[in-house]
């Protein structure tokens, strides 16, 4: 397995364009930006440096758990790639497959080989997936491999981490339309790297501008900073607070993901059991049904009675706060 960590490994990424830089060339939203991998790819020093958060490791360590699931859920055999490239294909297109598929098992009349690429997802990010199929940007990275292998056709699979039951599996084939257009894009960018200049910027207030480690050289004085109270700021070093900081959204993430897997499950129940339902169960008993939350209207309480919620309201219990106030226009 690939040791994303290598500082080898990134100086051959900054010598072409590999499948996952897609979603950045194209600039699809919400986090794609062409000029941040500009930076990148020209080796231009970050502002800070970036951290690798424990999802994004956890995709790296769990490729050959989703492999083996892969191959365990439809009977394929795959095999490592040697990552063939096709004859005419751009220098500038690069990459690592994940595998290759062999014509076996529900691709028994495929043509030839096919491209295996696995992805690790929460549930949160599963829901998406579900809903409206593949990401547009990760199609385009599946695509680039078919490009440059040759390969006419790739098998896309998404293991949900929590629940392997709910994977998604799915067959795409090679789209010469959308090749053409990438090789067009591809040349533009590339061309801007070795020769400049610059892709645009974004808007500073866009979503893939928050947390990017090149917005203060790429926006300059562009950048205020926005809604944080005046104060004796003391500077922070070292890296423990940024881990712990990261480690804070993981978290957030982590409880987003439960709840809705708590929701999921209830649906599940319901659709099996049904609405308006009193189950005996081996000794317990269930009851399904609706229900639904009441809030208190303050404003009308207040306009109706003036000081009442303030008569009424009880200080709490305290708790810690964390705020963070980045630099927008």
């Amino acid at each position: 397995m690939i040791n994303h960590n290598d500082k080898e490994w990134h100086e051959q990424r900054r010598k072409g364009c590999g499948g996952s830089d897609w979603t950045h060339i194209l600039n699809i939203e919400p986090y794609g930006c062409s000029r941040r991998l500009w930076y990148i790819k020209r080796d231009v020093e970050p502002d800070f440096a970036a951290v690798q958060t424990g999802s994004m490791r956890r995709g790296h360590a769990l490729e050959p758990v989703a492999v083996d699931e892969f191959v365990w859920l439809t009977g394929a055999e795959v095999s490592l790639s040697c990552n063939p490239r096709a004859d005419g294909i751009p220098e500038w297109m690069i990459g690592n497959l994940d595998r290759d598929v062999r014509p076996t098992g529900p691709f028994i009349n495929a043509d030839g080989k096919g491209v295996l690429e696995t992805k690790t997802k929460s549930p949160y990010a599963m829901q998406p997936l579900r809903k409206t199929g593949v990401p547009q940007g990760e199609i385009c990275q599946v695509q680039h491999y078919m490009t440059m292998t040759g390969r006419s056709w790739a098998a896309y699979f998404a293991l949900d981490v929590l629940d392997f039951d709910r994977s998604y599996f799915k067959v795409l084939s090679s789209d010469p339309e959308l090749e053409a257009q990438m090789i067009v894009a591809g040349d533009i960018f590339w061309s801007m790297v070795e020769n400049g200049p610059s892709p645009d910027r974004h808007d500073p207030q866009d979503k893939c501008c928050a947390g990017c480690n090149y917005r203060e050289q790429c926006q300059g004085d562009r950048l205020v900073l926005v809604g944080a109270p005046v104060g004796d700021y003391a500077h922070f070093e070292g890296s423990e607070l940024v881990t712990l900081l990261h480690e804070r959204e993981e978290l957030t993430t982590l409880l987003r993901d439960a709840e809705d897997l708590k929701k999921a499950n209830a649906g599940r129940i319901h659709d099996l059991v049904g609405e308006g339902k009193f189950v005996d169960l081996a000794g317990s008993r269930v009851i399904v049904g609706k229900s639904q939350r009441n809030y208190l209207d303050k404003s009308a309480l207040e306009r109706d009675h003036p000081g009442m919620v303030e008569k009424y309201t009880k200080p709490g219990i305290p708790f810690t706060t964390i705020r963070g106030y980045g630099k927008q226009v």
